[in-house]
């Protein structure tokens, strides 16, 4: 298991659990077609492009959490009000308690 900064080259990946975990999360207050656009809209490659650099002077966290080389979950907050803004994970993981993983790791550093 490995916790990382995001990379661009991240982008279909996250945006991949984003989708599933919205599917499983949202389904009963979004219908599949709303839960697409709104994801289409808020991972689009232009927004993760323009995150890169708040991520490299130290304003935002993203990270992303690998198992068995493949992305399975995210995280995204700012560091300067302390706040997380998203957290993520593939839905075949949710058993594993990744979710209690990340808020751990992301305590402790």
């Amino acid at each position: 298991m490995e916790i990382r900064d995001f990379t661009i080259e991240d982008h279909d990946s996250v945006c991949k659990i984003a989708l599933q975990s919205w599917k499983v999360a949202y389904l009963e207050r979004y219908s599949v077609h709303q839960i697409e656009n709104i994801n289409k809209e808020w991972y689009a490659i232009k927004n993760h492009s323009g995150i890169i650099p708040h991520i490299k002077n130290g304003s935002l966290f993203y990270k992303v959490l690998i198992i068995h080389n493949s992305i399975t979950g995210f995280i995204l907050g700012e560091i300067t009000i302390a706040q997380l803004n998203r957290l993520f994970i593939d839905p075949n993981f949710f058993i594993m308690d990744m979710g209690k993983y990340y808020l751990d790791y992301m305590k402790n550093n």
